[in-house]
């Protein structure tokens, strides 16, 4: 009997149907890396768009969070009062509630209604149309300049350092 090749088996599942030679990849894992694959999103996006879910998962992690059992060996759960820390510089639990806050913040002021297409398919992982890619692809930039993932040289700031003028030149020329 002949045993499948992993690239086969890969090739068979429906999230990778399509995508050639990156069906081994591990961006096929997720509709944002599967667009990155298929040569419709930039890389950097698709990273702003995993920080973004990262920054969710965080915050619902701090909500109502299991609390430790009794005797347990392990890492820490999520809160649920941050060990008596809670409304001190060192609650964790405030501070993932705070970071998903500027981030989506940042995404309904600058992109409003790319927002909802964002949270589709970079926290939910729902397949992006033809017709909402120019609105996730606005929607990432956004985040990916909030996030300081953008080069420098196309960010913008509002720092007077920033502004480039041309030298003066010397009196009498």
């Amino acid at each position: 009997m002949r045993v499948p090749s992993v690239r086969e088996v890969a090739a068979s599942m429906p999230h990778r149907r399509g995508l050639g030679e990156g069906v081994l990849s591990q961006l096929a894992e997720n509709e944002l890396g599967r667009l990155v694959l298929r040569g419709e999103l930039e890389g950097l996006l698709a990273l702003a768009g995993d920080y973004y879910a990262g920054r969710w998962r965080g915050y619902v992690g701090t909500l109502g969070g299991p609390a430790r059992p009794s005797g347990s060996h392990g890492g820490v759960l999520d809160c649920g009062g941050c060990l008596g820390l809670v409304e001190t510089g060192f609650c964790k639990c405030a501070l993932r509630a705070r970071l998903w806050f500027e981030c989506q913040g940042a995404l309904l002021r600058e992109a409003g209604s790319s927002a909802s297409v964002v949270f589709a398919v970079a926290v939910n992982n729902v397949g992006c149309s033809a017709a909402a890619l120019p609105a996730l692809r606005v929607g990432l930039g956004v985040l990916a300049q909030h996030f300081g993932l953008t080069p420098r040289a196309l960010r913008t700031t509002n720092m007077s350092s920033s502004i480039l003028t041309p030298p003066s030149s010397p009196a009498g020329v």
